[in-house]
């Protein structure tokens, strides 16, 4: 663990780069709270919604074991850039992932991504949330900071619903820089 860091109200929030330091302005004023944890896999950013408890944090540390970057933990910011949602957290928090049975684990992180995809993380699966199980992984959509963002329900629980997650966001999107050498 290193240093304490002071908890800072959500006004005070400001893009960081991944040493801490200020990157740019804050998000547009309005920036939508979110309970939900981010990460960025190839560069698009993954949003993380449950209640309390419901895995967000176990299923992105999975997550980032297989390469992504952590954005926030617990209470992410989403807001409109142009045409595209982007999604950050709060500056305090960058790098910290809290887990009940570990404590406070600081990762490999980034201030923010383009939002492509938001996981709503519901225990049973698209089952339980009523949504027909044919056809996993199908997206349907959310609505963040106004803008419309692929969405899907999953099971924070399976073993292998991390590796369903970067193959969704494979198959719906191109990866960025892609046609590049």
């Amino acid at each position: 663990m290193s240093s304490f860091r002071p908890r800072l109200p959500l006004r005070a929030l400001g893009a960081m780069t991944d040493d801490g330091a200020a990157a740019g302005p804050p998000p547009a004023v309005g920036a939508q709270v979110v309970h939900a944890t981010s990460v960025a896999i190839d560069g698009r950013g993954v949003l993380l919604r449950g209640p309390s408890g419901c895995g967000k944090s176990e299923l992105a540390l999975c997550l980032i074991d297989a390469g992504a970057r952590l954005i926030a933990d617990d209470v992410s910011l989403v807001w409109a850039d142009g045409a595209a949602a982007v999604v950050g957290g709060p500056p305090e928090q960058h790098g910290c992932l809290s887990l009940d049975d570990v404590g406070l684990l600081e990762l490999p992180a980034v201030a923010s991504a383009p939002l492509a995809l938001v996981v709503d993380l519901v225990p049973g699966g698209p089952a339980a949330a009523g949504k027909p199980t044919a056809g996993w992984g199908e997206a349907t959509t959310a609505q963040l900071a106004g803008i419309r963002i692929a969405s899907f329900v999953a099971d924070p629980h399976l073993p292998s619903t991390s590796a369903k997650i970067r193959a969704v966001l494979r198959r719906m999107l191109p990866p960025s820089g892609a046609g590049e050498p």
